[in-house]
């Protein structure tokens, strides 16, 4: 991949983009996520700053010139081009397979269709690939504005969404204790996030720990009623009463 946003910002050969400035590594990721397209100068501008300053035209040029020079310096100049019209536009150039998000969304599409067809094992390896493109969650604080950080921060969400998509079809094709240590360190960092709760709840009953699941049912209460104020959404409370009747299957079914 020549282009990896999935983590630490890189481009391939480039070892400069760790000591560039916050303001154009957010240009540089604002164009990377129109995925070739045209962006107008009005709608980058608005990705970089809430309140734009009076020279923010001005501004944006300097960061766009900083970038060229860093990618014409390996070789790759020509690819951010600028394009007029009725207004002027910015784009950067680059192919499908140069991206590494454009591979990791087709793996995720193909795993959960895996899964769809109940082929779990094939849904597991599409997962596992997909996971491996990340070096860690995509560092958003001082990145840009707001509806920038908004965009990566649901790249961080679709991260863990798709570890959770690997850990449950895991357990369909896996014994149960051979994913807890996993479930348990995916929570240790995402504790707010109940499908985790859910994971880890089921994988505990099938493993034949019924009184761990208990546990970790009240383990999961007490942290979001402390962190978010609120019970266990209505799907964790079927599990959990499901586990009390001994009849988990109602509640995967409903």
């Amino acid at each position: 991949m020549l282009f990896c946003i999935l983590g630490t910002l890189r481009i391939r050969g480039i070892s400069a983009l760790r000591l560039m400035a916050p303001l154009p590594q957010a240009a540089l990721l604002a164009l990377i996520l129109q995925h070739g397209s045209p962006l107008s100068r009005e709608a980058l501008t608005q990705l970089l700053w809430d309140d734009p300053p009076k020279s923010a035209t001005a501004n944006l040029r300097q960061h766009l010139m900083r970038l060229r020079q860093i990618l014409a310096e390996h070789k790759l100049e020509g690819r951010i081009c600028t394009l007029r019209g009725s207004g002027t536009s910015y784009r950067l150039l680059l192919s499908e397979n140069e991206l590494d998000l454009t591979e990791f969304n087709a793996l995720v599409t193909a795993g959960r269709a895996y899964e769809r067809h109940g082929d779990p094992v094939n849904a597991v390896s599409r997962f596992r690939v997909a996971l491996r493109m990340w070096n860690g969650p995509i560092d958003i604080d001082g990145v840009g504005s707001r509806r920038l950080q908004n965009r990566l921060h649901a790249l961080n969400e679709l991260h863990s969404d798709v570890q959770e998509d690997y850990l449950r079809t895991r357990l369909l094709c896996e014994p149960p204790d051979h994913v807890i240590a996993e479930i348990r360190a995916f929570l240790s960092e995402h504790p707010l996030r109940e499908r985790g709760h859910r994971l880890l709840i089921r994988a505990l009953y099938e493993s034949g720990d019924t009184s761990g699941a208990l546990i970790a049912f009240d383990r999961a209460r007490t942290i979001l009623n402390e962190e978010l104020g609120h019970d266990p959404g209505p799907d964790l409370q079927r599990l959990h009463a499901a586990i009390l009747r001994h009849d988990i299957g109602h509640a995967e079914r409903a």
